[in-house]
């Protein structure tokens, strides 16, 4: 699966100050890194990336050469998000569009294959899936998905022309979502509101959260980056759908979008065997041993659930934690998700 050997993995990862620490989560079966870098020339985002963590899981090292060293194409178009922030909702939508709203052809083929989840060998290592020899053979313009943040990221993505569409998320939400998720398929076994509290410690693969999504929406402004969120998809899927499809330099005739539209509802796409997961979730729940089979990839869809989810001290602590984290860059919430 592994495509360097362990001497180049070794100088890969000379490029950062690893610290590795206990997982958060129960079964403790994991370990993660918190990775500095040392070296960030090539990034987009000017800042002292020596201070600040990126969490990603030990299972990655073998990879490490696989995701830097991945090999970018121009007309490449990357999905990049924190986990549980929208992202297969995007990813239909962008490849329809890309693909001339070919229906048909989504329907007959799995989201998984349409659009590979770059990164999942490094976290699934049982799973049997070459995530990155499957993005390598996607036939272009190639639509390719991510959660990795900006310093993870394949090193040609800021030197090609690809374009990434971003996806930010209200936290609390994420959090509620990344909770039901794990425990559905079986990564976590803990409670509830212990698993909350991880995200404001940063102990979520991918953290910190901030640092994944402020330093995309800094760089917003510039031509191959399009930064978009849940709450702007949930208020006006059209507008949105417009969008990127004005970035992706294809339009849509009024009847495809009321045709696109309908496809993307919550109901149809929770309904919809290519692109509901329910084969990744399977295939989870097989490699952990789990056996409950009542989650769903798509749960509710919706937009402020953490009301129903959250305690008032556990309501207070993420309040103060997005003030922290928005106040030094004159942002609210509000402005950031809509």
């Amino acid at each position: 699966m592994c495509s360097v050997n362990a001497e180049e993995i070794d100088r890969l990862y000379s490029q950062f100050e690893v610290e590795e620490c206990k997982y958060f989560l129960k079964p403790s079966f994991r370990t993660y890194m918190r990775l500095y870098h040392k070296d960030s020339s090539h990034l987009p985002v000017s800042k002292d990336w020596g201070q600040r963590a990126a969490v990603i899981d030990t299972s990655f090292k073998p990879f490490i050469g696989n995701i830097q060293e991945f090999e970018i194409r121009d007309d490449d178009v990357w999905i990049v998000t924190f986990p549980k922030c929208g992202t297969t909702w995007t990813q239909e939508m962008t490849w329809l569009l890309l693909n001339d709203l070919d229906f048909e052809k989504a329907k007959n083929n799995d989201m998984t294959v349409r659009s590979p989840f770059l990164e999942y060998s490094a976290i699934y290592r049982d799973s049997g899936v070459n995530s990155f020899d499957e993005c390598v053979k996607l036939s272009s313009p190639r639509l390719i998905k991510t959660h990795l943040p900006m310093p993870l990221l394949p090193k040609q993505l800021w030197s090609k022309k690809a374009k990434i569409i971003y996806v930010a998320r209200d936290p609390r939400d994420v959090a509620v979502s990344n909770y039901y998720h794990k425990s559905g398929v079986g990564i976590y076994k803990g409670e509830k509101k212990e698993h909350f509290q991880k995200l404001l410690s940063d102990d979520y693969n991918y953290c910190s959260y901030w640092d994944h999504v402020l330093e995309f929406w800094s760089i917003r402004e510039q031509q191959n980056i399009l930064f978009l969120t849940y709450e702007q998809m949930k208020t006006d899927l059209k507008k949105v759908v417009e969008r990127v499809g004005d970035f992706l330099g294809k339009e849509v005739s009024p009847k495809q979008m009321d045709l696109l539209l309908d496809h993307l509802s919550f109901e149809k796409m929770s309904a919809n065997k290519s692109c509901n997961h329910e084969h990744e979730v399977e295939n989870t729940r097989r490699i952990l041993n789990h056996n409950d089979d009542s989650f769903k990839f798509m749960r509710k869809g919706k937009s402020q659930g953490f009301k129903e989810e959250m305690d008032e001290e556990m309501l207070t602590a993420f309040n103060e934690w997005i003030d922290h984290n928005l106040k030094p860059l004159d942002l609210t919430l509000e402005r950031l998700l809509h």
